[in-house]
Protein backbone atom coordinates (compact mmCIF):
# COMPACT_ATOMS: atom_id res chain seq x y z
CA UNK A 1 0.00 0.00 0.00
CA UNK A 2 1.34 3.41 -0.99
CA UNK A 3 1.25 6.40 1.27
CA UNK A 4 -0.04 9.77 0.11
CA UNK A 5 3.48 10.99 -0.70
CA UNK A 6 3.99 8.22 -3.24
CA UNK A 7 6.37 6.12 -1.15
CA UNK A 8 5.62 2.63 -0.01
CA UNK A 9 4.54 2.61 3.62
CA UNK A 10 6.78 0.62 5.95
CA UNK A 11 8.09 0.79 9.48
CA UNK A 12 11.21 -0.59 11.10
CA UNK A 13 11.71 -0.47 14.84
CA UNK A 14 15.27 0.30 15.92
CA UNK A 15 16.14 0.05 19.63
CA UNK A 16 16.76 3.52 21.04
CA UNK A 17 20.12 2.48 22.49
CA UNK A 18 21.44 1.73 18.97
CA UNK A 19 20.35 5.15 17.74
CA UNK A 20 22.01 6.80 20.74
CA UNK A 21 25.27 4.91 20.12
CA UNK A 22 25.18 5.88 16.43
CA UNK A 23 24.62 9.51 17.43
CA UNK A 24 27.64 9.45 19.76
CA UNK A 25 29.77 7.93 17.00
CA UNK A 26 28.54 10.67 14.70
CA UNK A 27 29.65 13.28 17.24
CA UNK A 28 33.13 11.77 17.44
CA UNK A 29 33.74 11.03 13.76
CA UNK A 30 31.75 13.94 12.29
CA UNK A 31 31.07 11.97 9.13
CA UNK A 32 27.36 12.30 8.58
CA UNK A 33 23.98 13.70 9.65
CA UNK A 34 23.63 11.29 12.57
CA UNK A 35 24.66 13.09 15.77
CA UNK A 36 23.38 14.01 19.22
CA UNK A 37 21.68 17.16 17.92
CA UNK A 38 19.62 15.16 15.42
CA UNK A 39 18.94 12.51 18.09
CA UNK A 40 17.63 15.09 20.57
CA UNK A 41 15.44 16.67 17.88
CA UNK A 42 13.87 13.28 17.12
CA UNK A 43 12.95 12.92 20.79
CA UNK A 44 10.86 16.09 20.62
CA UNK A 45 7.22 16.07 19.42
CA UNK A 46 7.30 16.48 15.64
CA UNK A 47 3.74 15.65 14.52
CA UNK A 48 0.95 18.22 14.40
CA UNK A 49 -2.28 18.99 12.62
CA UNK A 50 -1.41 20.63 9.29
CA UNK A 51 -4.54 22.80 9.53
CA UNK A 52 -3.05 24.72 12.45
CA UNK A 53 0.16 25.16 10.47
CA UNK A 54 -1.73 26.47 7.42
CA UNK A 55 -3.80 28.88 9.55
CA UNK A 56 -0.70 30.22 11.26
CA UNK A 57 1.64 30.52 8.24
CA UNK A 58 -0.73 30.63 5.23
CA UNK A 59 1.57 28.03 3.67
CA UNK A 60 0.02 24.89 2.22
CA UNK A 61 2.38 21.91 2.65
CA UNK A 62 3.06 19.74 -0.40
CA UNK A 63 3.63 16.02 -0.45
CA UNK A 64 6.73 14.45 -1.97
CA UNK A 65 5.24 13.89 -5.42
CA UNK A 66 4.10 17.51 -5.66
CA UNK A 67 7.50 18.73 -4.52
CA UNK A 68 9.33 16.68 -7.15
CA UNK A 69 6.89 17.84 -9.83
CA UNK A 70 7.36 21.55 -9.11
CA UNK A 71 11.08 21.41 -8.28
CA UNK A 72 12.70 18.69 -10.42
CA UNK A 73 16.09 17.33 -9.47
CA UNK A 74 19.17 19.06 -10.84
CA UNK A 75 22.47 17.48 -11.81
CA UNK A 76 24.00 18.93 -8.65
CA UNK A 77 21.36 17.41 -6.38
CA UNK A 78 21.68 14.02 -8.09
CA UNK A 79 25.47 14.04 -7.63
CA UNK A 80 25.06 15.12 -4.02
CA UNK A 81 22.58 12.34 -3.30
CA UNK A 82 24.76 9.68 -4.90
CA UNK A 83 27.98 10.78 -3.23
CA UNK A 84 26.64 11.79 0.19
CA UNK A 85 26.89 8.40 1.87
CA UNK A 86 30.05 7.50 -0.06
CA UNK A 87 31.85 10.46 1.53
CA UNK A 88 32.17 8.98 5.06
CA UNK A 89 33.02 5.57 3.55
CA UNK A 90 35.84 7.07 1.47
CA UNK A 91 37.11 8.93 4.53
CA UNK A 92 37.24 5.80 6.68
CA UNK A 93 38.66 3.60 3.90
CA UNK A 94 41.47 6.05 3.14
CA UNK A 95 42.28 6.39 6.82
CA UNK A 96 42.22 2.66 7.60
CA UNK A 97 44.18 1.83 4.44
CA UNK A 98 47.19 3.86 5.53
CA UNK A 99 46.83 3.03 9.23
CA UNK A 100 46.88 -0.70 8.46
CA UNK A 101 49.73 -0.20 5.99
CA UNK A 102 51.78 1.49 8.71
CA UNK A 103 51.00 -1.20 11.29
CA UNK A 104 51.63 -4.12 8.93
CA UNK A 105 54.86 -2.64 7.54
CA UNK A 106 56.33 -1.89 10.97
CA UNK A 107 55.22 -5.06 12.80
CA UNK A 108 54.03 -7.99 10.73
CA UNK A 109 56.37 -7.68 7.72
CA UNK A 110 59.20 -5.86 9.47
CA UNK A 111 61.99 -7.91 7.87
CA UNK A 112 60.61 -7.48 4.36
CA UNK A 113 60.16 -3.73 4.94
CA UNK A 114 63.74 -3.45 6.18
CA UNK A 115 65.05 -5.29 3.13
CA UNK A 116 63.26 -2.88 0.82
CA UNK A 117 64.69 0.16 2.64
CA UNK A 118 68.20 -1.30 2.65
CA UNK A 119 67.88 -2.21 -1.05
CA UNK A 120 67.25 1.47 -1.73
CA UNK A 121 70.78 2.19 -0.53
CA UNK A 122 70.15 3.26 3.07
CA UNK A 123 72.45 2.10 5.87
CA UNK A 124 71.27 -0.73 8.13
CA UNK A 125 71.70 1.50 11.18
CA UNK A 126 69.28 4.18 10.02
CA UNK A 127 66.85 1.86 8.19
CA UNK A 128 64.72 1.22 11.33
CA UNK A 129 64.37 4.96 11.92
CA UNK A 130 63.22 5.48 8.34
CA UNK A 131 60.73 2.62 8.61
CA UNK A 132 59.23 3.63 11.94
CA UNK A 133 59.28 7.33 11.07
CA UNK A 134 57.38 6.87 7.81
CA UNK A 135 54.92 4.41 9.38
CA UNK A 136 54.30 6.70 12.36
CA UNK A 137 53.70 9.67 10.03
CA UNK A 138 51.24 7.65 7.95
CA UNK A 139 49.33 6.46 11.01
CA UNK A 140 49.09 9.88 12.69
CA UNK A 141 47.96 11.68 9.54
CA UNK A 142 45.32 9.06 8.81
CA UNK A 143 43.98 9.16 12.35
CA UNK A 144 43.63 12.93 11.95
CA UNK A 145 41.87 12.33 8.64
CA UNK A 146 39.25 10.18 10.36
CA UNK A 147 38.63 12.28 13.47
CA UNK A 148 38.95 15.81 12.07
CA UNK A 149 36.14 17.67 10.33
CA UNK A 150 38.06 20.20 8.22
CA UNK A 151 40.54 17.93 6.50
CA UNK A 152 41.55 19.60 3.21
CA UNK A 153 44.94 20.57 4.63
CA UNK A 154 45.50 17.05 5.92
CA UNK A 155 44.61 15.61 2.52
CA UNK A 156 46.92 18.08 0.78
CA UNK A 157 49.77 17.08 3.08
CA UNK A 158 49.04 13.41 2.43
CA UNK A 159 49.19 13.93 -1.31
CA UNK A 160 52.50 15.78 -0.99
CA UNK A 161 53.95 12.94 1.11
CA UNK A 162 52.71 10.30 -1.34
CA UNK A 163 54.25 12.24 -4.23
CA UNK A 164 57.51 12.55 -2.29
CA UNK A 165 57.56 8.79 -1.58
CA UNK A 166 56.74 8.06 -5.22
CA UNK A 167 59.46 10.32 -6.62
CA UNK A 168 62.06 9.04 -4.16
CA UNK A 169 61.31 5.37 -4.87
CA UNK A 170 61.20 6.05 -8.61
CA UNK A 171 64.63 7.66 -8.44
CA UNK A 172 66.23 5.05 -6.18
CA UNK A 173 64.56 1.90 -7.50
CA UNK A 174 62.37 2.43 -10.60
CA UNK A 175 61.93 -1.35 -11.00
CA UNK A 176 59.35 -1.13 -8.19
CA UNK A 177 56.90 0.23 -10.78
CA UNK A 178 56.81 -3.32 -12.20
CA UNK A 179 56.36 -5.03 -8.83
CA UNK A 180 53.16 -7.16 -8.98
CA UNK A 181 52.13 -5.91 -5.52
CA UNK A 182 52.22 -2.34 -6.78
CA UNK A 183 54.11 -0.56 -3.96
CA UNK A 184 54.39 2.54 -6.19
CA UNK A 185 51.60 2.06 -8.72
CA UNK A 186 48.95 1.95 -5.97
CA UNK A 187 49.77 5.57 -5.17
CA UNK A 188 48.04 6.75 -8.36
CA UNK A 189 44.48 5.57 -7.45
CA UNK A 190 45.06 6.59 -3.83
CA UNK A 191 45.92 10.16 -4.88
CA UNK A 192 42.94 10.30 -7.23
CA UNK A 193 40.57 9.02 -4.53
CA UNK A 194 41.98 11.59 -2.10
CA UNK A 195 41.34 14.35 -4.65
CA UNK A 196 37.76 13.11 -5.08
CA UNK A 197 37.27 13.19 -1.32
CA UNK A 198 38.64 16.74 -1.13
CA UNK A 199 36.19 17.79 -3.85
CA UNK A 200 33.13 16.46 -1.99
CA UNK A 201 34.30 17.04 1.59
CA UNK A 202 32.39 20.30 2.09
CA UNK A 203 28.60 20.31 1.92
CA UNK A 204 28.45 24.03 1.14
Amino acid sequence: MDSEDGLESWKTKIPLIFIKIAAKLGDCLKIGPINSTAYNMLLQPNIADKKDFIDFTSIIPRNLQQGFATEPLTVQSIWHARLYFLKPIIKIVLGLFWIMTGIISSIFVYDASMQIIISLGFDKQIAPYILYGSCFTDIILRILLIIKNKINRICSLQILLILAYTLLLTYLKPILWLDPLGPIFKNIPVILLTLVFMAIERDK
